[in-house]
């Protein structure tokens, strides 16, 4: 049985906004983590310095890769090669051995979060041809939440743990499930036509 376009369209904005939550709970959870980074990896100050900027410098590699490979592959492929890049990163991380291990899981990690938001931003242009700003704002704001939310949960992650890797391990699972659903609710045309939806 065929799904309406308009709950198609629902379920994109959907998982494209969890995501876009998922992703930009990172800032949040390692400004709470690094400290507990730091002593499991007995890492310098400059070494301390690299957890951040490597992903920050990831970010600014990756955003306009993938978001050139948007118009080149669709937007499901890339959503569907963001999440995988995530979910990689994050298990990474949870998982690194070494400091060098780290650095490579936030790379990766930071190529999953690149392009999420030009995603979502870009889909609210895709829908909305008028009050197109105050839905960026929503945008906007949603990214705000997730940095306001991002230290809380990670806290209380730690609280009940006593392990900064576990949050990392919730999040690969959450992103899992997304991908799963996005491979299997999103139809192929939805996302490679941009008139489409």
């Amino acid at each position: 049985m065929d799904v309406p376009v308009s709950q198609s369209k629902n379920r994109i904005n959907l998982l494209l906004l969890i995501s876009l939550f998922i992703t930009q709970l990172d800032s949040g959870i390692m400004s709470t983590n690094l400290s507990s980074i730091s002593r499991t990896f007995a890492l310098s100050p400059q070494e301390k310095s690299w957890v951040v900027a490597v992903y920050t410098l990831g970010l600014l590699f990756a955003t306009p890769i993938m978001g050139s490979f948007i118009d080149r592959f669709g937007y499901r492929t890339v959503f569907l090669m963001e999440l995988g890049f995530y979910f990689i990163g994050v298990v990474g991380i949870a998982t690194s051995s070494s400091f060098t291990a780290l650095l490579v899981a936030r790379i990766i990690q930071s190529f999953g979060s690149s392009s999420i938001l030009t995603l979502a931003l870009s889909r609210v242009f895709m829908i909305h041809t008028h009050k197109v700003s105050g839905k960026v704002g929503n945008v906007g704001a949603l990214v705000a939440l997730a940095t306001i939310v991002a230290p809380i949960i990670s806290v209380v992650s730690l609280a009940k743990t006593q392990d900064w890797r576990a949050i990392y391990l919730v999040l690969a699972a959450m992103i899992f499930l997304i991908f799963l659903v996005a491979w299997v609710m999103i139809p192929k045309e939805i996302f490679i036509e941009h008139g489409n939806i």
